[in-house]
């Protein structure tokens, strides 16, 4: 008698249907993949990831991660660079004036372009977002040199929002936070803020103005089995 394979199962859910409790499941399901294995998730899964943020952003569902923004700045007149936007209607645009981008824009109000390839004019923004576009990077080298990037658009203090999966920082063989802090001390940043939470985690960094030239390799800062290899490197 032939054994039993279990199917693997899909993120296929019919985007207009996306009821609050799927919605989660879905956000859910994908942070769950990322904490045991780290990898860059395919184009479909990326597009279904999406959209559930999307919905889990909306207010009736209070999933805006920016929201936290609110609560740590004061000021209600910056200028502001969101890479990898979403939505347009996030809580982030109650602090100024917001540029929006992203490779795959949802929206004719979003710009599309690739942040790595943004031209360096001279323009410089008081607060840069990245939240949960880090993680997408497929490898340590990509993710060193985007927050090299951040400090070509940033103003002396200017703020940088961090948002990835708690995972990140908290189940990798390469990273801690300790270990992310020394890398954005090398890059001119300085920890304002920090919060965690179960699935993901929040900082907030102030630019100073002056970028270390030292680099950092990848190194073990986490002994034991049952660790992700998410790592950033300079």
């Amino acid at each position: 008698m032939p054994s039993r394979r279990s199917k693997k199962r899909s993120l296929t859910y019919e985007p207009l249907s996306l009821t609050s409790k799927s919605t989660k499941k879905i956000i859910s399901e994908y942070h769950k993949s990322l904490k045991e294995t780290l990898e860059t998730p395919n184009p479909e899964t990326l597009k279904i990831y999406q959209t559930a943020s999307q919905l889990g952003q909306s207010k009736t569902r209070g999933g805006d991660s920016s929201k936290i923004l609110l609560k740590w700045i004061e000021s209600r007149d910056l200028k502001i660079l969101e890479v990898g936007s979403l939505s347009t209607t996030n809580a982030i645009a109650k602090l100024g004036t917001v540029e929006r981008i992203d490779l795959n824009p949802t929206s004719k109000e979003i710009k599309k372009q690739d942040f790595m390839q943004r031209p360096i004019d001279g323009f410089k923004f008081d607060l840069l977002s990245l939240s949960l576009v880090l993680n997408f990077l497929p490898s340590a080298v990509e993710r060193g040199a985007m927050l090299r990037q951040t400090t070509n658009f940033l103003s002396t203090n200017g703020l940088l929002f961090l948002v990835l999966p708690s995972a990140c920082t908290g189940n990798s063989r390469y990273l801690d936070q300790k270990r992310l802090e020394d890398i954005m001390n090398i890059l001119g940043y300085e920890i304002v803020e920090f919060k965690i939470a179960k699935k993901v985690a929040y900082w907030l960094w102030k630019f100073c103005g002056r970028v270390n030239g030292a680099t950092a390799e990848k190194k073990i800062v986490r002994e034991g089995g049952a660790k992700n290899n998410f790592c950033i490197v300079l």
